[in-house]
């Protein structure tokens, strides 16, 4: 059975790394926004579709899913902004906007591509309005069974305080979620971010530029210096109080300028983490904010995930907004296993569907290749070990390809390698696959 997924509303990939990570191919990303293309390429096995979904003709969706496709499966997070607690609190419930209909693209694309499988996820507040009630009226006509929930981000192992809206549909059937973690179970910011390299305000690690934390001033230094873990502004001199807030406006804003406690879940990951004044983002010990690349991994990415090419052009301000308003891939990876679960059909298995297809460990194998089908699995690796083995491999893939093409000799290549050049490829080809089959087979 061939299961093929599209991304609708992408950004760096977040959804689709967890869908991947469950073990469904997710063949193609669409976003408007081309900033996200590199973060989204690099990191999934995926193409990035820089193109408006309302702009999307009739049929064109569907030219992207693989002709020998089984289950199409159609995922997608509409930007949520509308429906956020900020803009009700400034604009109220129903006001228009341009991005409010969205979703009702979303379901136009359902009717045309007709999949057999739907989910989305956005924001809890949309539940309550007027588009998610006409959305799920048109799953229902067009026959798919719905289950949705609010989920708690803990209860599916991302380490944040966080809730979304999850909604998942099929045509087959009555579909459910994958089984939350226990209380007990839930992670911590301890377990996702202290064993990061220590940082001062304004440092960056010299082995990763996005761990990098932006700098405080003299008075925001010294407040975090007065902060305790999960405490507020209160605990602080009323010299460092801020003038807004030795106002009766400013005394509900309690987690403004607070510290993360380690041995609990962090903070909502907004798209303003980065600034310790703009929520509860100050480091649980560490006199400075979270870094880029702590944020990230409280949004449950991997702790590779690129988001820049150029890191001499990293701006903070759009990392975090990438970050800040992604789908933790830990959600994505919840709700590919409850579709997998769903179908009846296990990891493994896909899994090994997918190396029969898509994947040979014949003379074209490279490193890249196999980093792209690990990571596509959500499979651990030693990124150091795989290049080892980059230059026996390309070698071998050139002249297999040389030879195949009546570009050289026999002859030639005789003269070009010694016996031990040959050994020397072959001992490093055996043990790039023993490397491999030892990750698969210690992950499943």
């Amino acid at each position: 059975m061939r299961v093929n997924a599209i991304d609708l509303f992408c950004g760096v990939g977040g959804l689709t790394y967890g869908i991947q990570s469950a073990g469904i191919n997710v063949v193609a990303g669409f976003d408007f926004e081309s900033a996200c293309k590199f973060a989204y390429e690099k990191n999934n096995d995926a193409i990035f579709v820089h193109k408006d979904i309302k702009e999307l003709e009739d049929g064109e969706l569907e030219k992207y899913y693989p002709k020998d496709t089984d289950i199409k499966v159609m995922i997608g997070c509409a930007p949520c902004q509308p429906f956020s607690t900020y803009s009700h609190r400034y604009r109220g419930s129903g006001t228009s906007n341009d991005k409010m209909d969205l979703l009702d693209y979303f379901g136009k694309q359902i009717q045309l591509v007709k999949p057999q499988i739907v989910s989305m996820e956005n924001v809890p507040q949309l539940a309550k309005e007027a588009v998610f009630e006409r959305f799920t009226k048109l799953l229902k006509k067009e026959g798919y069974k719905v289950t949705w929930k609010i989920a708690y981000a803990p209860a599916y192992g991302i380490p944040q305080n966080r809730k979304r809206l999850l909604l998942l549909a099929s045509k087959l059937g009555e579909i459910s979620f994958e089984k939350e973690l226990t209380q007990e179970e839930y992670p911590t910011v301890r377990q996702a971010i202290g064993d990061l390299p220590k940082l001062k305000a304004g440092e960056t690690d010299p082995g990763d530029p996005l761990h990098t934390a932006r700098n405080l001033t003299k008075i925001n230094l010294q407040r975090i210096r007065s902060s305790k873990p999960g405490g507020t502004w209160r605990d602080w001199d009323k010299s460092l109080l801020p003038n807004c807030y030795k106002k009766k406006s400013g005394k509900s804003f309690a987690s403004v300028y607070g510290r993360l406690e380690w041995d609990k879940p962090s903070s909502t990951i907004t798209t303003q983490f980065p600034g310790y004044g703009n929520g509860r983002f100050g480091h649980p010990e560490q006199d400075r904010a979270l870094s880029l690349r702590e944020g990230a991994i409280l949004q449950s990415f991997p702790r590779d995930y690129e988001f820049i090419e150029d890191t001499s052009q990293l701006s903070t301000q759009k990392i975090a907004m990438q970050i800040g308003n992604a789908v933790p891939p830990k959600l994505g990876e919840v709700i590919g296993k409850s579709i997998l679960m769903h179908l009846k059909i296990d990891t493994e298995y896909v899994i090994s569907l997918d190396f029969d297809k898509d994947f040979s460990l014949s003379g074209n194998a490279d490193v890249r290749e196999i980093k792209s089908i690990l990571k596509q699995h959500g499979l651990q690796y030693e990124d150091n070990i795989l290049n080892n083995y980059g230059g026996a491999l390309r070698t071998i893939k050139d002249m297999r390809n040389s030879l195949a093409h009546g570009n050289i000799s026999f002859e030639d290549n005789g003269r070009k390698l010694t016996v031990d050049d040959l050994e020397r490829y072959k001992n490093k080809t055996f043990e790039c696959i023993e490397y491999f089959i030892k990750i698969v087979n210690s992950s499943y």
